[in-house]
């Protein structure tokens, strides 16, 4: 299942954690991920894009608890900034086919993703 890193059957936070600590190469010892679950846009490769994808989709799936996603945002915005190999715009369209902005629920989540992607 596209997004599920620990082959648990869902696609959460715990997914999320794991991405990230895999981006920032901190898996501990003999912790794997599911890497084909992990190109979350398909591209062939697991970049920080995957991991914003992956947050949206978490946050598409019911689970809108902002305070415990919004530091995994803030250290997105951070590796986004710094890579200049994403492609900001498709990012955004993939974005929007994941997330309906319109839901009231997701404002918060619309204003820190335009954040990210100035």
């Amino acid at each position: 299942m596209l997004g599920d890193l620990n082959g648990d059957g869902f696609v959460t936070m715990a997914d999320v954690e794991l991405l990230w600590l895999y981006l920032e190469g901190q898996l501990p010892e003999g912790t794997t991920i599911n890497r084909c679950n992990a190109d979350i846009n398909r591209d062939g490769s697991i970049d920080w894009a995957d991991y914003l994808l992956l947050i949206a989709m978490v946050i598409a799936s019911g689970d809108n608890n902002y305070t415990e996603w919004a530091s995994f945002f803030l250290l997105a915005e951070a590796m986004i900034g710094s890579n200049s190999d994403i492609d900001l715009e498709g990012l955004v369209l993939q974005l929007e086919e994941i997330v309906d902005f319109d839901d009231d629920n997701n404002v918060e989540f619309a204003n820190m993703l335009s954040t990210v992607l100035q």
